[in-house]
């Protein structure tokens, strides 16, 4: 059974969300002198927080990310890309491809480069956004990530890119755009999505940390996510962003033999949370960059991580 996390933990992060339903009551005068246009807003998207705006038939979208995971244990250098395309005007499908390499701490000489697990994705649009009646856009979201990532027999441990579980990942996404008392835009994002990883099998030394001469399986906990992403838009080309966010992670238990010999793991739950602020610069309404830092406090269970980030949009 999925553990809930608990209500108090949450907190935090449901503040935003709240002030993201409330903008439909706390609209701009449609009156006001001086309000930007949504023509004069161009955008990239904040660092964490997924769009729910599916893309026009015929269309597609690339956004590359380059990131480097730096945690007590050395650095972790990434590249997420996203790869869609638009198979209707509601529904988008694409493929979510991850490269790592790692580089160890402690002036240790045994980097590791490869592929992680892929990731399929269907985004399916519920509602558009309606500037008249703030009618936000909305979407639902399924994807199910492959374990072409190596995770098991590996030379020494932190060389894993992969989780080795199938994982299907259901989503709730939305967006809402409105003015502010000064006039400027500002687009707000709230993401919900719970993971629900399978059973991976394991051999050797893992991402999961077991020995050379494990023999057995992995399961890892459910998960789930919350984050709000918003963006004001200091004028056509500059945007600041901004995403905060909570995760609660299941607890992942290992069993199987070392030898002769039985071997049981259990990690415990994680509740973490999040925090990404950045800077966009659009070239045009089709191509822009962000620049940022992602930032996750952890609760012993899982580590705190700081995380440079840089990615880009194309819109063809």
């Amino acid at each position: 059974m999925t553990k809930l996390p608990h209500a108090r933990s949450l907190v935090p992060a449901l503040l935003p969300a709240l002030i993201f339903l409330a903008t439909g009551i706390a609209r701009a005068d449609d009156t006001q002198v001086g309000r930007q246009s949504l023509d004069d807003a161009w955008w990239t998207g904040p660092i964490v927080a997924p769009s729910p705006v599916t893309l026009p038939r015929g269309h597609v979208y690339l956004e590359p990310y380059v990131y480097d995971v730096r945690t007590g244990g050395g650095d972790y250098i990434g590249s997420r890309s996203y790869m869609l395309y638009g198979l209707s005007d509601r529904l988008t499908v694409g493929l979510i491809p991850v490269i790592g390499y790692y580089q160890p701490g402690g002036g240790e000489n045994a980097t590791h480069m490869g592929f992680g697990d892929l990731t399929l994705h269907v985004r399916y649009g519920l509602t558009t956004f309606d500037p008249e009646t703030y009618r936000p856009a909305t979407a639902v979201s399924l994807e199910w990530t492959l374990p072409t990532g190596r995770h098991d027999r590996l030379d020494r441990l932190g060389h894993g890119v992969g989780g080795g579980a199938h994982v299907l990942t259901l989503g709730f996404y939305a967006q809402e755009i409105f003015w502010l008392p000064n006039g400027r835009l500002m687009r707000a994002r709230i993401a919900i999505t719970q993971a629900l990883p399978g059973t991976a099998r394991v051999v050797d030394r893992s991402t999961y940390g077991t020995p050379e001469g494990f023999v057995g399986t992995a399961d890892p906990g459910n998960s789930f996510n919350l984050v709000t992403g918003w963006e004001y838009s200091l004028s056509r080309n500059w945007v600041l962003a901004f995403d905060v966010g909570y995760g609660h992670g299941g607890a992942t238990r290992v069993a199987g033999t070392v030898g002769p010999d039985r071997f049981r793991a259990r990690s415990d739950s994680s509740d973490t949370f999040l925090l990404a602020p950045a800077i966009e610069y659009n070239f045009s309404g089709s191509f822009g960059i962000i620049g940022g830092v992602r930032y996750i406090s952890g609760d012993g269970a899982a580590p705190h991580s700081i995380t440079p980030v840089m990615a880009f949009s194309m819109f063809f």
